[in-house]
């Protein structure tokens, strides 16, 4: 495997990682109004 494909897979785990601790951090932060207010803007 090339070096090129190993950082980018490298890169993309990271994201996908990054990305889900995120939207888990932000679950656990969410206000309620914004939610309501959320549902109500869709």
């Amino acid at each position: 495997m090339s070096a090129t494909k190993t950082i980018s897979a490298v890169i993309v785990a990271a994201a996908l990682l990054g990305g889900l601790a995120f939207a888990w951090w932000g679950w656990q932060n969410l206000d309620p109004s914004l939610l309501l207010f959320g549902s109500r803007l869709c």
